[in-house]
């Protein structure tokens, strides 16, 4: 299904130079079609500014219309926080579908230009392991915008849609997500994950990670690694103490319950009260509808928690269980 639909009087393709597509207010009364990313219903939309957001007139969910800079035709948004946001996008350059992750330059200092593009140089020259690598690095005076390739399908929608993921399913993208993490930890790279992180391929099946890892130093060069998702970060990482393997496990049992129950397990942010959370979670486990391995990956003793290859190990077991 296509993304959008425009009539012959008022095209969709809108070009702005890279700094208007942040300044921009000028009333240009396009006129537009374009499907709901939540649920696909075709909305007509008339907007005064790139990038405005609408809300859907079926679900109410609100999006950012497409729009297109120098360097990227950019589609509808599909992740969005205070600090970055995620466009599916094309790049002019490469002509390759993907997505666009632009963080926001208000959280850098100028002095960290170097930091960041030797950041992404790092993961660009990372070997490829179902590992979404960084391709284009575009500074403008607004923002820095990396472009990855991108198959198909990020979690953080098929939540949207679906509210979970069946059993087996969820076993066998967590196994997959454990692997390539361990992978990455061979090379001292570990993060905490968020459902944008883990993509699908609707036509093979097979999982991706993206932005795991490159995220998490960029987020650490704004130094605001333990304000953002906390509700996906392990005790330690929330606390500012050191973030190592073991917390990249703690997190992905997080996700785990997130994509079996279709909600994060924790809401507690306040750093202070983070670990009684935790642990009268661990003392009231639902052991009747998640796997009961969980409870090592979420120990609040850091040494109890299997490494990323167990992981792999533990929920590749649970998913050809069900085969039996």
């Amino acid at each position: 299904m296509s993304a959008t639909d425009t009539t012959p009087a008022s095209p969709l393709k809108i070009k702005f130079a890279a700094k208007q597509v942040k300044e921009s207010s000028e009333p240009s009364g396009f006129s537009i079609r374009i499907f709901c990313p939540s649920c696909e219903v075709k909305n007509e939309c008339c907007i005064s500014t790139v990038f405005e957001k609408v809300s859907c007139h079926q679900c109410d969910k609100s999006f950012r219309v497409p729009a297109e800079t120098p360097h990227f035709h950019l589609f509808n948004s599909t992740f969005e926080t205070d600090y970055f946001e995620i466009f599916k996008a094309q790049s002019k350059a490469s002509q390759y579908e993907g997505a666009v992750v632009s963080y926001d330059k208000l959280h850098f200092h100028e002095q960290q230009n170097s930091s960041i593009r030797s950041t992404v140089k790092k993961y660009m020259d990372l070997p490829h392991v179902n590992y979404l690598i960084p391709e284009e690095l575009i500074e403008t005076d607004h923002c820095y915008s990396i472009f990855r390739s991108s198959p198909t399908l990020m979690m953080n929608i098929y939540l949207q849609k679906r509210g979970s993921v069946q059993a087996q399913k969820a076993a066998s993208i967590l196994s997959n997500i454990a692997f390539i993490a361990s992978k990455l930890a061979e090379h001292d790279i570990y993060d905490s994950f968020i459902p944008s992180d883990v993509i699908l391929s609707k036509s093979t099946g097979q999982v991706f990670l993206g932005d795991y890892g490159l995220r998490g130093e960029l987020v650490q060069i704004m130094d605001q690694h333990a304000n953002l998702f906390i509700e996906t970060l392990a005790p330690e990482t929330a606390s500012r103490r050191p973030h190592s393997e073991a917390s990249a496990v703690y997190s992905l049992g997080i996700i785990a319950i997130l994509f079996l129950t279709g909600k994060f397990p924790f809401a507690e942010v306040d750093p202070q009260f983070i670990s009684r959370e935790r642990s009268n979670y661990l003392k009231n486990f639902d052991y009747e509808t998640l796997p009961e391995f969980l409870p090592r990956l979420l120990s609040m003793e850091v040494h109890e928690r299997p490494n990323l290859s167990e992981c792999a190990q533990l929920f590749g077991d649970l998913a050809t269980a069900g085969d039996k």
